[in-house]
């Protein structure tokens, strides 16, 4: 039988490392953090998995350099990815100094009726985050780093095409969207943030969506970066 404290333990330290220094672990631990009530054989199996991954990869960390840049910032969003609940999933990821700053991985509150929809959500929840982060830098004086507006990639032209809508009017394809996720329309006309597209397989955020197998895995490990 496995053991509940023990589980929760490792998995506490997991998600640890997943917010402060291993932005590459955020999907896989909030995953395992779902199961800590009581979990199975294959649920601490898959924890000490990580475990594994973890000791091949001891030497991967987070490296900050000079570079005059500003934030660049991916956002993504999986569709109906909980078998569960049928929920998707918003993540993100800002970088700044050739490093990521902050990022994110978490299941929706609510579902999802499409991939556009989805996105949509997700693009909401980053443009708060931007939002946060202008404020943030201009008091401690680096304001220069946050563009007015402030590019933000994701990959779903179906969800920036919807920022960029003139009519207002409700229709019937956004009338069940609730109206706090308009927040990211309503930035963009402001001119505080700006939705590009960028293909998937250059799409940052896409490592925080659902498992990669090993190559994907490592290659957007790389362009984190790590060394």
């Amino acid at each position: 039988m496995s053991n509940p404290k023990s589980n929760k333990e490792m998995i506490g330290s997991l998600l640890n490392l997943s917010e402060n220094t291993r932005p590459d672990l955020s999907y896989v631990v909030s995953k395992l953090a779902q199961k800590c009530q009581s979990p199975t054989e294959d649920d601490v199996n898959d924890v000490k998995h990580v475990l594994r991954y973890l000791v091949s990869t001891g030497k991967y960390n987070l490296t900050y350099s000079k570079s005059g840049l500003p934030i660049k910032v991916f956002c993504d969003s999986d569709f109906a990815g909980d078998p569960t609940d049928r929920k998707s999933r918003c993540c993100y990821v800002a970088m700044l100094a050739n490093s990521p700053i902050s990022w994110y991985s978490k299941k929706h509150n609510c579902v999802a009726l499409s991939t556009v929809e989805a996105e949509f959500i997700a693009m909401c929840e980053v443009t708060r985050e931007v939002v946060w982060l202008k404020r943030l830098l201009s008091e401690l004086g680096q304001s220069r780093y946050v563009q007015s507006p402030c590019t933000i990639f994701c990959d779903n032209q179906g969800a920036i095409n919807k920022t960029k809508e003139v009519d207002q009017n409700v229709s019937e394809r956004n009338k069940h969207i609730d109206i706090q996720y308009f927040y990211c329309k309503d930035m963009q006309v402001k001119g505080f943030v700006k939705f590009v597209y960028v293909p998937s397989f250059n799409n940052i955020a896409d490592i925080f969506t659902k498992p990669l197998n090993g190559p994907k895995t490592k290659y957007f490990c790389e362009k984190l970066p790590r060394l």
